[in-house]
């Protein structure tokens, strides 16, 4: 619905309510006013927030499952990160050996790169081949198919959540490291050794994985299928299927 223009009443300022339309500039205000109203008013938003089933769409329908797989992740994620992060600290602590600790946040960056391979692998590869593998009956190929059909699950698992984690650890134990180097070296300066081990971590974890972005992508199919022997080895140890759909 277009708006018209309000037209300037002739022989004196006209009345808008209780403000005065006064000169040219005034009833150009007052036009843009109303037109902001109009447009964002609650009456015209609703319908855009809120479907007529009562589900939000502002950034699509968001459903019961969805908000609970992220509740459940996020759950997860905080208990993982606590555990592992407490073990990490009482470790570093009990042994309080520095070269125990760089091993220790080396391996956590690696574990981080690593997953990030996985969970990029898993969205770049390919079903047919697998599938074909599947039908021979060789072994991993079945759980290779299950890790392509649940990509979103999987990248999800190890980009975010694995890589999150191993983000805040990596941090935290460099703190930590930095602290013990302060309390042995005396004249270390804290805030230029800080700022060294984080710059550190930074390089490490973001070139490996590039690195592993690269790899992951060009060898995709390869990568899924050493972890898909992994899982199946796993499986056949334990019984316990990773993924139990039968898709």
């Amino acid at each position: 619905m277009a708006i018209q223009p309000r037209q300037r009443q002739r022989g004196g300022a006209g009345i808008k309510g209780n403000r005065p339309l006064g000169n040219n500039w005034d009833a150009r205000w007052e036009n843009l006013l109303d037109l902001c109203r109009s447009v964002y008013s609650l009456n015209n938003l609703w319908p855009v927030l809120v479907n007529q089933k009562g589900k939000l769409t502002l950034f699509g329908t968001i459903n019961r499952k969805n908000l609970i797989s992220g509740l459940l992740i996020a759950f997860i994620t905080f208990f993982i990160a606590l555990v592992v992060n407490l073990g990490s600290q009482v470790l570093v602590e009990v042994v309080n050996d520095l070269i125990l600790s760089l091993l220790l946040l080396l391996l956590i960056i690696f574990l981080g790169i690593v997953f990030d391979i996985i969970g990029t692998a898993a969205t770049a590869a390919e079903m047919p081949p697998f599938n074909a593998r599947a039908a021979k009956k060789i072994s991993g190929a079945r759980q290779a198919v299950k890790i392509i059909k649940n990509a979103h699950l999987v990248a999800n698992f190890c980009n975010d959540v694995v890589g999150d984690i191993a983000g805040t650890l990596s941090g935290a134990l460099g703190a930590g490291i930095v602290l013990s180097l302060a309390r042995q070296f005396t004249l270390l300066d804290l805030t230029l050794a800080g700022a060294v081990m984080t710059s550190l971590i930074a390089a490490l974890t973001v070139g490996g994985k590039a690195f592993g972005k690269i790899l992951a992508l060009n060898h995709a199919n390869q990568v899924i299928f050493r972890v898909a022997l992994l899982i199946s080895w796993w499986e056949g140890l334990t019984g316990i299927e990773l993924f139990n759909d039968r898709r």
